[in-house]
């Protein structure tokens, strides 16, 4: 499932009630809490990244209380903009069950705690709690309890939530449960500049990755060597050399000219350009580890000067090449991320390439009939070779349901 080069996650909303009193807002924070009744078949706000951290499932008895809290794993890390309204909203989704003539109370709180980059130590940003639940059984609730990070400041913040459940049962007692959840959300800002979106950014410069079915973003190519431009006379000559041989079509003396210049150059967002340059040669080569180690290396360097464009096509190309390396499960998280990254920045044409990208991986004809239109009404060539690949996808359905038909 996806929106229009935008992520979908499976969410639902929640009817307002009290709010939990907030940690004091500064210029560096926020955090809100939004707990209420769960309203399934509705959905989040659209500016929300929501991950739900545990499902807990609690049974008040006669001989005590019973409690699963059916844990969640989060994403190492995720990627977040800075200043685009965006909120990372962490869930607790619990189930509480009385049985029959029991009389008893229970409650889940969520406390989030936050190192954020100008910080060494956690803070404890936000608390959120149902109260005391009692009930006679038999009776059942089932509710949502969110705490909501609004993070404006670029930087790495480490996130933690403590997850407890208490309960306390008529002539039986207490007891609880704790888990601990973590993640870190690394927040960039859009360059000044903006967001590169005129077609010329993204018209395949060489080779022949659309036809295989990938479809790369080519903002990473950056338009070659010949577009690059330093101070260091060294690095210079090395782009010149590099230049000519790209012109010549000679994309091998073009890539080793480029790789002497990651040991002359010191400027951090060359290097990170130069990167994306040899992640692309080495694709069109098929030399998928080779292009990802580069990817990863210009992705690092875009993060280290806060730069959500570049993470961005950065994240796509990463995760295209190492999916066609045969290394899935990484390949779909990172163009997971390039994908809310450029939603919550605005990124459209780059989205449609990572949901070209998702169409091919999941086989999903239906989205990209969607992308090769929007290809086609902008005018992007690679609707082309993408109509190509949804055409053969089409005659070998058609051919297989015949196969199990027995039609001759």
């Amino acid at each position: 499932m996806l929106l229009a080069a935008c992520g979908l996650v499976d969410v639902r909303v929640e009817e307002t009630l009290t709010p939990v009193p907030q940690p004091t807002a500064t210029p560096f924070r926020q955090a809100s809490a939004s707990g209420g009744a769960l309203s399934y078949g509705a959905e989040d706000d659209d500016s929300m990244v929501v991950r739900t951290v545990a499902y807990p499932h609690i049974v008040l008895g006669r001989n005590g209380a019973e409690i699963e809290p059916f844990e969640q794993t989060l994403l190492p890390q995720e990627y977040i903009s800075a200043n685009s309204g965006y909120g990372f909203r962490l869930r607790v989704d619990w189930r509480m069950l009385w049985l029959q003539d029991v009389h008893g109370t229970g409650r889940v709180t969520m406390e989030t705690f936050v190192q954020p980059p100008w910080s060494s130590d956690y803070e404890s940003w936000d608390w959120v709690s149902t109260e005391d639940r009692e009930a006679w059984g038999p009776d059942f609730q089932n509710e949502l309890l969110d705490s909501t990070l609004w993070l404006d400041t670029p930087g790495l913040y480490r996130v933690r939530a403590m997850v407890e459940v208490h309960t306390w049962i008529e002539n039986v007692g207490e007891r609880g449960s704790q888990a601990i959840f973590e993640t870190q959300l690394l927040v960039l800002s859009v360059p000044p500049e903006g967001i590169p979106s005129s077609n010329e950014y993204f018209v395949p410069t060489f080779g022949d990755l659309e036809s295989q079915g990938l479809f790369p973003d080519w903002r990473g190519w950056a338009f070659g060597p010949c577009a690059v431009t330093t101070d260091n006379e060294t690095v210079t000559r090395l782009l010149d050399a590099a230049c000519l041989s790209v012109e010549a079509g000679d994309l091998n003396a073009a890539a080793v000219n480029l790789q002497q210049t990651l040991d002359a150059e010191q400027n951090p967002r060359i290097l990170a350009t130069v990167r994306g340059q040899l992640g692309m040669l080495a694709a069109v080569n098929s030399q998928w580890n080779i292009a990802a180690r580069n990817f990863r290396e210009a992705l690092n360097l875009w993060q280290a000067e806060d730069d959500a464009v570049g993470v961005a096509h950065s994240l796509h190309n990463l995760g295209t090449v190492l999916i066609w390396a045969g290394r899935s499960e990484e390949g779909d998280y990172w163009l997971n991320q390039a994908n809310q990254l450029q939603n919550q920045i605005g990124d459209w044409i780059g989205g449609l390439f990572t949901a070209a990208q998702f169409s091919v991986y999941w086989n999903a004809t239906d989205y990209a009939e969607y992308v090769v239109g929007e290809f086609n009404n902008r005018g992007l060539p690679q609707a082309e070779p993408l109509q190509a690949w949804l055409d053969a996808v089409k005659v070998d359905a058609t051919a297989t349901a015949a196969a199990e038909r027995g039609d001759e």
